[in-house]
């Protein structure tokens, strides 16, 4: 009889001290939030702003985001944005306001309710050096009869600056899937700075597999980036993301937007067909 005894007067003690807690959780406002790359090879700049959502609040900011004040400037002109409801972001054409290399840029976003963010970047003076760019390519069936296609991208990029280097590069497969409408797919990124430098080049080895995918050779692309330190953070982090897996560990998305979230960065970019 003790043996029951004990475990029922002990799960009885357990219940008795449940009690509601209540426990105030502190109220944080909402930030600016800013997505913003610039490149002088492209011919325009486009910004996506929107309000985030703070850690404990069920709902996002119900603000609009086409009322914002966002300007670019290098301290000796200053150019601003205007919102395109067609895409919902604010664009600025480069031939209005053409970029410098080697210039520091920062961006300003204002708010009417007075909420100001700014960030700085320095777009990059020279484009990738590449010294060679190959794939190679090979096919197999495994023993349930499936297609493997695997492809290597193997690429060596020359140093060409005595300054510190970023480098991202992305792996894609262009296609036509109606007469006259490409579509173009990311494969695969990699990413590469200055530390890996051997005798002034970067050596970038890149395996992507394939189950049941016929990717043809003639389809497949490069681009290889030459980035800020901001672009370069902003999209790795990103990429180390986990999405869809609750037990994964969490990755902190850079950010260097002063008084919100977000990233501003620079980048040149050369592409490659294979």
């Amino acid at each position: 009889m003790k043996k029951i005894l004990f475990p029922f007067l002990l799960s009885i003690a357990l219940v008795s001290c449940e009690q509601e807690a209540d426990i105030e959780l502190p109220d944080t406002a909402p930030k600016l939030t800013v997505s913003c790359f610039i490149s002088p090879e492209q011919d325009s700049v486009t910004a996506f702003i929107t309000w985030s959502r703070p850690v404990f609040s069920t709902n996002g900011d119900d603000r609009p985001i086409d009322d914002l004040e966002v300007s670019i400037t290098d301290e000796s002109s200053e150019a601003f944005f205007q919102y395109d409801f067609n895409i919902g972001q604010y664009v600025l054409s480069l031939a209005e306001y053409p970029l410098a290399l080697g210039v520091e840029y920062t961006l300003r976003v204002k708010a009417p309710t007075g909420e100001e963010v700014e960030a700085r970047t320095v777009i990059p003076a020279e484009l990738p050096s590449i010294e060679s760019a190959t794939l190679d390519s090979s096919s197999y069936s495994n023993s349930f009869g499936e297609e493997i296609n695997e492809f290597t991208y193997k690429t060596t990029l020359l140093n060409n600056s005595a300054d510190f280097q970023y480098y991202r590069l992305i792996y894609y497969n262009e296609d036509v899937w109606f007469p006259g409408k490409e579509y173009a797919s990311i494969e695969g990124q990699s990413y590469s700075d200055d530390g890996s430098l051997v005798n002034d080049r970067l050596y970038i080895e890149e395996n992507i597999t394939y189950y049941g995918y016929n990717g043809a050779v003639s389809n497949k692309r490069l681009a290889v980036v030459h980035c800020s330190e901001a672009y370069y953070r902003y999209h790795k982090t990103l990429q180390n993301q986990t999405f869809g897996n609750p037990f994964a560990e969490p990755t902190i998305v850079y950010s260097n937007v002063e008084g919100g979230l977000g990233a501003f960065g620079a980048y040149r970019m050369v592409e490659v067909a294979y």
